[in-house]
């Protein structure tokens, strides 16, 4: 069986991937992560979250792919019916064309920012990574500053690798206030889950100013 494994360009490559080299896709012509950061598409067909899948890795059985024509079909869909785009053409597309064909990889083949528990303290990240095998920063990209991927410093670490200097810099991004406010908020809710102490401390402040 031949294979052809599609990678984003904004991910990293972090684990062995030779298991998908013999994985068993049931008969399926993709394999793929369920994309929890996505509505519910009712209007295309899919009624629950996890019917919904990210293009960013996608495990494609050629000789299914080709025999059902799913390029020509993805590309019919965004041309003939651009009214069910919502934002991510391809994806949206290849989810209509591969509708109940695609089997579903563990997520550990596309880390997305929704697959990363926020009750996992950045001390133990290295620990969680020993098990994952791609980091996918879908959303905010981790080369800008308002990126919210909780292993955006990951990216940092590579990119210092790199024989360019200009790799490591993170562009500054001008925010509206509402979207400073949302990003402040969810730098709250990392600091809260990366300093566990400091959290008990404080509960135990305000457990004695309640008394």
């Amino acid at each position: 069986m031949q294979r052809l494994l599609y990678i984003d360009v904004d991910t990293l490559v972090v684990g062995d991937l030779a298991g998908l080299a013999t994985l068993d896709l049931g008969g399926k012509t993709v394999g793929a992560v369920t994309d929890r950061d996505m509505p519910v598409r009712s209007d295309i067909g899919i009624d629950s979250v996890e019917q919904y899948f990210n293009s960013g890795v996608l495990l494609i059985d050629i000789a299914k792919w080709k025999a059902q024509r799913i390029s020509e079909k993805a590309l019919k869909i965004i041309s003939e019916e651009p009214d069910l785009i919502k934002g991510y053409p391809d994806q949206d597309a290849l989810n209509m064309a591969l509708r109940n064909d695609w089997y579903r990889l563990e997520a550990k083949y596309n880390v997305m920012r929704l697959y990363v528990p926020n009750e996992v303290p950045k001390r133990r990240f290295e620990e969680f990574l020993k098990d994952q095998k791609i980091i996918h920063y879908n959303g905010k990209k981790p080369w800008f500053s308002d990126c919210e991927h909780r292993l955006r410093h990951v990216y940092q670490q590579y990119a210092r690798l790199s024989p360019r200097p200009a790799a490591v810099a993170v562009a500054p991004v001008v925010l509206t206030e509402e979207k400073r406010k949302m990003l402040r908020k969810a730098r709250a809710v990392e600091f809260y889950f990366d300093h566990p102490e400091l959290v008990a401390v404080w509960r135990r402040l305000k457990a004695l100013v309640g008394r």
